[in-house]
């Protein structure tokens, strides 16, 4: 028996009327949650210049509107726009839901 054997992601763990308040990674949000973007964490210059330009930045309000299987791309919506972003860089984007 696994030690650690949940599959579960962070906010998953969390009755649902208790509300988050750390920022927590945007892949790990469910599907269809709405949340603020607080901050890029470990990113590369020309990816948080490349995030900035599409719009993603802290204080911007998204939603998470899709997660593909095996750690692949997850979809974003904001101000009437959609992205794909690698599962990678997604992970970096630490988010508070609500």
């Amino acid at each position: 028996m696994a030690l650690f054997s949940s599959t579960k992601t962070y906010a998953e763990h969390l009755p649902s009327d208790t509300p988050v308040t750390d920022p927590v990674p945007l892949p790990s949000i469910p599907t269809g949650e709405r949340a603020v973007i607080e901050r890029w964490d470990a990113l590369p210059d020309a990816m948080r210049e490349r995030l900035f330009t599409l719009g993603l930045a802290p204080g911007e309000t998204i939603v998470l509107e899709r997660k593909m299987l095996f750690r692949g791309p997850v979809v974003v919506a904001f101000q009437s726009q959609r992205f794909a972003l690698r599962y990678e860089e997604a992970k970096h984007l630490l988010v508070r839901i609500g």
